[in-house]
């Protein structure tokens, strides 16, 4: 009786096991989507911005509101982690850590 309960419970653990890591692997594919994602808008924006900079365009408040709008886009991106590494782990600690 207690060997079944140990077998089940042994299988019941994998399978979570399995579970988790295939979580896991969504979530950074997710993660590496959203940077995928930030870095075409980078491009996007440094793209508008090279044009505006040019003397036909210089100053153009049409393109100069596509280039804030593409930034707030990317700090918005940057700003949905799914997941914190190490770094980012360390950096929100000093940041607690100095409005303390």
């Amino acid at each position: 009786m207690i060997t079944a309960i140990l077998i089940a419970s042994v299988i019941i653990n994998i399978i979570f096991l399995l579970y988790s890591r295939w979580l896991i692997d969504i979530v950074k594919t997710k993660e590496d989507d959203m940077k995928s994602l930030s870095l075409m808008i980078e491009q996007y924006v440094d793209h508008v911005r090279s044009i505006h900079d040019m003397e036909m365009f210089y100053g153009d408040q049409t393109l100069g509101s596509l280039i804030e709008h593409g930034r707030e886009i990317v700090s918005t991106i940057e700003g949905s982690d799914f997941l914190l590494s190490a770094d980012d782990e360390d950096q929100i600690e000093i940041e607690e850590g100095a409005q303390e």
